[in-house]
């Protein structure tokens, strides 16, 4: 079977996993797989297995409108207006790879990925796709607006199969578009376990008490807001150390929390270590004792995965799937979104409360989570089941 993967970009450095992923799915003798990139340029010297789809070259424009007119003709009546043919060939040559393959299957990694003109041409043509659901595919962008929120339910209700990240957000697509529950498959991620670390087990954490968050800086991911507990925290008399670890995406989130720091009186309490990769901040993390997940916003992270296994106290939100495998003061601790000063208040748990805290170490470590082998198992399965 044919599986197309299309992915806003691949491979994006802030999703790792992505690559992972393919990697594992390639050795399935059942599974033809192929990777489709949205926002990456034709090169002169193409990505090796990687269709990308932005033309920049007017040769590269020119060859894909011509390619579109022949599969507009073959695909559709003909008609006697130019503009209409123009439209539609602009999107057949984008899309060449799907009109060429119609008895395959075309996953899109990110459901606002799919395009508004492309959606009604996939559900005319009975062409099957599966959609996965992430973070904030239906749990934030449809609030921001009526027309994402109609695109979203669209996409969902037509949708051969629906992936999801984790159970929360199969029960709010659910609600969303009043679709059968069977349609959603919940395949949970696998984590990166090569650059798992031993967090300290110490019964006294002595002068200057580290925390990290691994994590785009998004709005969405509540850092900048993460900084009251920290500003609390200072203000009760402990010596800590936020660390925050990820790029910024906008230059504005960046000042954002420049300006506060400043602002807080913070500028030797926070320190901004920007993107790594998953082995750069590995030699970080030696030296971490508490770690937070302050969004508002979630799936389930893969920094989450990486954080319990390496064995540190989690402080995160109680929101979307995060309560489905952090299980409050068993292996972590959760707060209620938006309630940043009970961050601060569960943070000075962990640090003043020993047994606490080496109890959700321990537990933490022991947290039963996706392997491998199984993922790939439950993906053949969504793809080859009737």
């Amino acid at each position: 079977m044919k599986i197309f993967h299309i992915f806003p970009t691949f491979s994006n450095k802030y999703q790792p996993y992505n690559k992972r992923l393919i990697t594992s799915l390639e050795q399935c003798k059942e599974l033809e797989v192929f990777v489709v990139s949205l926002n990456e340029a034709i090169s002169a010297s193409p990505k090796k297995d990687i269709i990308c789809l932005k033309q920049d070259r007017k040769i590269q424009k020119l060859k894909a409108f011509f390619i579109g007119v022949l599969l507009y003709l073959k695909n559709e009546k003909f008609t006697f207006s130019f503009s209409k043919i123009s439209k539609s060939a602009k999107l057949y040559g984008k899309y060449a790879f799907i009109f060429k393959n119609k008895d395959a299957v075309f996953h899109f990694h990110d459901l606002h990925a799919i395009d508004q003109v492309l959606l009604p041409i996939l559900i005319q043509k009975k062409i099957k796709y599966v959609v996965s659901l992430r973070g904030n595919d239906i749990a934030i962008k449809p609030l921001l607006s009526e027309a994402i929120k109609a695109h979203a339910i669209m996409v969902l209700k037509h949708a051969w199969r629906i992936h999801s990240v984790c159970q929360s957000l199969k029960e709010e697509a659910i609600t969303l578009a009043t679709i059968n529950a069977d349609k959603i498959h919940v395949i949970y991620r696998t984590p990166n376990l090569k650059d798992i670390i031993q967090s300290k087990e110490v019964t006294v954490i002595q002068k200057e008490i580290n925390i990290v968050t691994i994590s785009r800086v998004h709005w969405k991911k509540c850092i900048p807001e993460s900084l009251i507990a920290v500003k609390n925290l200072v203000n009760s008399g402990y010596d800590v150390r936020y660390h925050i670890i990820g790029g910024f995406p906008k230059q504005g989130e960046y000042d954002k929390i420049v300006y506060l720091i400043k602002k807080l009186g913070l500028t030797k309490n926070v320190c901004i270590h920007g993107y790594l990769n998953e082995s750069e901040y590995k030699r970080i993390l030696l030296d971490m004792h508490i770690f937070w997940l302050p969004s508002i916003n979630e799936g389930i992270p893969n920094t989450l995965y990486l954080a319990l296994k390496c064995g540190f106290p989690v402080v995160a939100c109680d929101t979307d799937g995060i309560p489905e495998i952090v299980k409050d003061r068993h292996n972590g601790l959760l707060f209620s979104p938006y309630d940043f000063n009970a961050l601060a208040e569960k943070t000075k748990s962990v640090i003043d409360n020993a047994d606490l805290r080496l109890k959700l170490q321990k537990n933490a470590m022991e947290t039963v989570l996706q392997t491998q082998e199984n993922e790939t198992s439950q993906y053949v399965s969504l793809y080859c089941s009737h």
